[in-house]
């Protein structure tokens, strides 16, 4: 798994990358009856923007009126 990647009981799977690249994931999940299953995944981390690519893009979202457009998904991370 990504190092640092903490599972909690409620599903989720968070905390801050150190390197980016695809990390397989076996997931195993038990109930109150002993029953239990298996499955595996992978999770990809990619890259992250540094700071001046990331501000380049935002003033570019902002001055072109990225609210605004039609399909705007995943450009307005803050």
């Amino acid at each position: 798994m990504a190092p640092s990647a903490i599972c909690s009981t409620s599903g989720a799977i968070s905390g801050t990358p150190t390197e980016s690249g695809d990390f397989a994931v076996t997931v195993t999940v038990s109930d109150s009856a002993e029953g239990q299953v298996e499955d595996e995944f992978n999770i990809a981390v990619s890259p992250i923007l540094n700071a001046d690519d990331y501000a380049a893009l935002q003033a570019l979202y902002d001055r072109n009126g990225g609210k605004n457009w039609t399909n705007n998904t995943n450009w307005d991370v803050r």
